[in-house]
């Protein structure tokens, strides 16, 4: 019997948290002046404790080139997501979610 208090982890749900907003989250999150004079590009992987109402708990890890953490864990708290679901309830889970760093193309 699991109790409300129990975290699981995306393998062990029936049905994994989807981000509803995260096109908007990667909009508001601004490519450090440092890393475009650096060309430093990258992926971030940020893992997330997403509560039963679909809201960022906490923060996990986050691995990816160091200067990109702090615009992630800035903003990563506004990401929105559908409830993990087990046998019909919903239930807390850590999800890892990947953002790209990439510089746009120069003309």
């Amino acid at each position: 019997p699991s109790g409300p208090s129990e975290i699981y982890s995306t393998y062990e749900v029936e049905i994994s948290p989807k981000p509803v907003n995260l096109k908007k989250i990667k909009e508001l999150i601004h490519y450090p002046k440092i890393a475009i004079d650096e060309q430093i590009e990258g992926k971030v992987k940020a893992k997330v404790l997403v509560d039963r109402n679909g809201n960022v708990e906490r923060i996990g890890s986050i691995s990816g080139p160091e200067v990109f953490h702090t615009e992630v864990r800035i903003n990563i708290m506004n990401l929105v997501f559908t409830p993990a679901i087990i046998n019909g309830k919903s239930v807390k889970c850590w999800i890892t979610v990947p953002l790209n760093f990439k510089l746009k193309d120069k003309e």
